[in-house]
């Protein structure tokens, strides 16, 4: 090459480093390069220790590999899994996409590495769609506010804590492959929305629909899109700016839509599915409302229309009435319980029958939680994004009237969020009536107060103003007080808030810059942008927000091992080399998929839940059974052969007690952990010392004593006193109870320790188990009885499983097969409860009796339905 060819290359060279799209790309990149390497962090803690191949981080992921294992060997999913809920089996309709994607993933990485298994693909999924995510995103917050915001939306969305566990690798699940097609969707929309091509509209309203669509196909949250865009266009339409170009970006983007959720799949009710679900009748309501505004509505009526009323909104309240009526014709009546249902979805987005509160991730989140998720100041961000944004979409309003109203978009948004503020809060706690009210009310009155103002607008002949208002501010808006709505829900659901509460938050941080770098003053504006860029990166004791959630999610990712540790990879191993292929295991739901995929046999339930009132039922008559009988009832109706039971039954005892009660929970109980104290617990006397439980049990049920009546949920058990003698015999223990601010010392009349049950001449009901704790305390190694206890109730003692598993009840019909008590005993293991997987063979007696509606999955009482929905 010669010197002059050097020198033309060089010159390019530079004239590419000075162009800003070569920086945001290349600082773009090496944020997505961060990513992968945080999400890859925990990859040598997902090996199986028996087979060597990769295992998935969580539940719910194994269930699509499983299914992905299938289309592999067969070409194709199976018509019925009859490994879930056996003996009817379950058509995988929902499953499937996202099964084949990973399927054909494998296949396309398997050519061109012939060691990689379907396994690492599922593991690895997560992460090879990152990167196109990212991409999406960036490219939509650009569409929306341009390179900045777009490129700290990028980076913090990479970083931020609240976004990783569901990015990850071993999260083999729906969110991964679904968040990169709603940023696709929320792209290609805004992008042809915004064009003056016709060509352009349609083909990016198209492309948009279509990755809606799948998004549909892969999860059920396509409403976080669906609303938001819905939403938007309703209020385009408000305000008079829906015309032709955005109806054929709108329509364009909802006819493919609405045929994949229609036609493509059944998971959503086919056609009547879609025209009566609020999303999707939402989504179609505007686009009726505005081709009767196009098309339908002729100029000199609307003329007419406009001297009295906005044209727009007698649209809009007419349809809606008509809709009204058909509903009426349709389904009867609509009145207060429809009003009640109404407030019902806004307060608990996710409901509130007892199997929704028993689960973990949809438990109603307060503000300390989302403090303790996204950290004070980044709420403060997006919180303050929001106003800022609201306050510029405004623009066109006299000062004093944009004043004004932005501080009421901003005691709105205040109320909204803080009226469930804490648990322990007597007031802002989202469930008494004040809080209700302002949650509630703020929404209605801020929603009414948009309205005035239009109208109030419309009379002053001001409306022409409201053509000043971007599209993207809209949809933003929309966008963040809906998922405001759906994270007051339930806590899972802060990780879909965190893109739209980003770009709030890289909005407000891009502003603060350009009103920095607008200041006349070198000094000042220098000194504006270097404490905005050292609260955004600042590498000292008190890390920026970008570092702080740099080394926190690098931290995360570092530990976030697989639930299906050792002692599940040891158990399922023995289970598929131990058992029959045809063998049905009866456990409680959370296993299902496990069971499925590791053990590779069949099950009752599982983590899709596709039949509550088995959930039921397995709760009620096999692990809180009263009896042996009844719990085999229920097992050879599905053909059980094995029930497992695990560690994890002790703290899940609350769900599965609640699930499996009456109306009246007369099955609900827990179990309570109680500790020596290593420096108050012991109390020595001439012949004997005696050992002081510390801990807290609140009563079950109803307990009278000596004519006293305890309350369930009103008096609790504070401590236990167990005496032993000189020569380590135990004698009977004492139950400390609190009641009314009373002591009580009632004698305990069970006490269970080193596989030996005491029973003692009357006293209080319920039973005490001993069991050993496993730290660097050298007290508690040195006790002559177990430094912990389990409290099981009176109640408690007459589950099946607690008779099984805690207390080790021998029976005719249940037979230990597998117990690794040897490795993970039942213990305190550093403050956390550990304990053996256990494995019964079932066996029946011959005359049992068969229950045909124990099979069933709609054979439910009454009371069945107002509890479960």
């Amino acid at each position: 090459m010669s010197s002059v060819e050097e020198d033309e290359n060089r010159k390019k060279l530079v004239e590419l480093i000075k162009k800003k799209n070569f920086w945001t790309w290349l600082v773009l990149g090496i944020s997505i390069i961060v990513g992968v390497v945080i999400r890859t962090r925990n990859l040598r803690l997902l090996k199986d220790s028996v087979t060597g191949d990769y295992i998935t981080l969580a539940l719910d992921p194994d269930v699509f590999l499983r299914y992905a294992e299938y289309i592999v060997e067969h070409g194709k999913i199976m018509a019925v899994d009859y490994l879930r809920y056996f003996p009817l089996g379950k058509v995988p309709d929902e499953y499937s996409f996202l099964s084949y994607f990973i399927a054909y993933l494998y296949k396309l990485l398997h050519f061109f590495g012939p060691t990689v298994t379907i396994a690492q693909t599922s593991v690895l999924y997560p992460v090879i769609v990152f990167p196109l995510m990212i991409l999406f995103y960036f490219l939509l917050v650009r569409k929306l506010f341009g390179d900045l915001t777009a490129l700290f939306s990028s980076i913090l969305l990479v970083t931020i804590p609240t976004f990783v566990f569901r990015t990850i690798a071993g999260y083999g699940d729906r969110e991964p492959l679904a968040m990169m097609f709603m940023f696709a969707a929320f792209y290609f929309y805004i992008h042809g929305f915004k064009s003056e091509k016709i060509k352009v509209r349609l083909t990016c309203g198209l492309i948009g629909g279509v990755s809606t669509g799948l998004m549909a196909l892969v999860w059920g949250g396509v409403k976080f899109v669906l609303f938001p865009i819905a939403g938007a266009a309703l209020l385009e339409f408000l305000f008079g700016r829906f015309k032709r170009k955005e109806l054929e970006a709108y329509a364009a983007w909802l006819v493919p839509v609405l045929f994949i959720l229609a036609f493509v799949t059944g998971r959503y009710g086919g056609v009547r599915g879609v025209l009566t679900s609020l999303s999707t009748s939402l989504a179609v309501f505007v686009l009726i409302v505005a081709v009767i505004d196009l098309f339908i509505l002729k100029k000199s009526l609307r003329e007419k229309i406009e001297k009295k009323l906005p044209a727009n909104v007698l649209i809009i309240l007419s349809v809606f009435v008509i809709g009204l009526l058909i509903l009426i014709g349709l389904y009867g009546s609509l009145g207060y319980k429809e009003f009640k249902q109404l407030k019902a979805n806004l307060t608990h987005p996710i409901g509130t029958n007892r199997f929704v509160i028993t689960v973990a991730e949809n438990q109603q989140p307060y503000f300390t939680d989302w403090k303790g998720q996204f950290g004070l100041e980044f709420f403060y961000l997006f919180f303050f994004g929001s106003v800022l944004l609201f306050y510029n979409s405004i623009n066109f309003m006299r000062t004093r009237h944009k004043m004004g109203l932005t501080g009421f978009y901003g005691i709105f948004l205040a109320l909204f969020i803080f009226s469930r503020y804490s648990r322990s809060s007597n007031v802002l706690n989202g469930e008494t009536p004040t809080a209700i009210a302002l949650y509630l009310g703020s929404l209605a009155v801020f929603a009414i107060g948009i309205v005035l103002l239009y109208l109030y607008s419309y009379y002053k002949k001001e409306t022409s103003n409201f053509n000043l208002l971007k599209s993207e501010n809209i949809l933003i808006l929309v966008w963040f007080i809906f998922m405001i709505v759906a994270a007051r829900g339930a806590i899972r659901l802060l990780f879909v808030l965190t893109p739209v509460a980003v770009i709030l938050g890289s909005y407000f941080i891009s502003s603060m810059i350009s009103y920095s770098l607008k200041l006349k003053d070198r000094i000042y504006k220098i000194t504006a942008c270097g404490i905005i860029l050292l609260f955004l990166f600042s590498p000292v004791v008190e890390k920026g927000l970008v570092l702080s959630f740099l080394g926190n999610s690098y931290n995360q990712a570092t530990y976030s091992g697989s639930g299906y540790d050792r002692q599940w990879q040891e158990g399922m191993a023995w289970v598929r080399d131990n058992t029959p292929k045809d063998a049905v295991f009866a456990h409680w739901w959370d296993y299902g998929y496990w069971v499925q995929t590791g053990g590779d046999r069949a099950t009752i339930l599982d983590g899709g839940n596709a039949i509550i009132y088995w959930d039921h039922l397995m709760g009620r008559y096999v692990l809180t059974g009263q009896n042996e009988l009844e719990a085999l009832e229920f097992l050879k109706a599905h053909n059980a052969t094995h029930l497992l039971i695990v560690a994890d039954e002790i703290g899940k005892y609350t769900a599965f007690s609640s699930i499996g009660s009456d109306k009246d929970y007369d099955r609900y109980s827990w179990v309570t952990t109680f500790v020596v104290d290593p420096v108050n617990g012991v109390q020595e006397a001439r012949n004997e010392t005696t050992y002081v439980y510390a801990g807290t049990y609140v009563l079950d049920e109803n307990v009278l004593v000596n004519d006293v009546l305890l309350p369930a949920g009103g008096a609790a058990i504070v401590g236990f006193l167990v005496p032993v003698s000189k020569d380590n015999i135990i004698k009977q223990p004492t139950a400390v109870l609190i009641y009314n601010n009373q002591r009580l010392d009632l004698p305990l009349k069970c006490l269970f320790f080193k596989d030996r049950e005491y029973v003692f001449d009357n006293g209080f009901g319920g039973c005490l188990r001993l069991i050993p704790t496993i730290d660097d305390n050298v007290f508690n190694r040195n006790l002559p009885i177990d430094a912990a206890a389990l409290y099981v109730s009176e109640r408690g003692k007459k589950a099946l499983w607690t008779n099984l598993y805690l207390f080790n009840k021998k029976s005719d019909y249940f037979k230990i097969v597998y117990d690794d008590s040897g490795k993970m005993p039942l213990a305190l293991f550093r403050g956390r409860l550990i304990g053996p997987m256990k494995i019964w063979g079932i066996g029946y007696p011959n005359d049992l009796q068969i229950k045909p509606e124990y099979t069933e999955k709609k054979r439910m009482p009454d009371w069945f339905y107002k509890v479960y929905g």
